[in-house]
């Protein structure tokens, strides 16, 4: 499907900023969220890196926030 967006950029600082203000550590994210610390630490380390919605979606659900809040928009 043309014009339909699988992936959002996600803004890494502002994601350790959100899971750190919840005193949640990487490993305890990527638990709640169901994807892997890898995951988690990667996107906090590159900085601006692409991400499956779905997977934004999960983050942003376990975080308590919008996806629209770490997209960094």
């Amino acid at each position: 499907m043309e014009g339909v967006a699988t992936t959002e950029r996600i803004d890494g600082e502002k994601l350790r900023e959100l899971r750190r203000a919840r005193y949640m550590s990487q490993e305890a994210l990527s638990r709640r969220a169901g994807i892997s610390a890898k995951t988690v630490s990667r996107a906090e380390t590159e900085g601006q890196i692409s991400m499956r919605l779905s997977t934004l979606a999960k983050i942003a659900e376990a975080l308590g926030v919008g996806p629209h809040e770490l997209s960094g928009q």
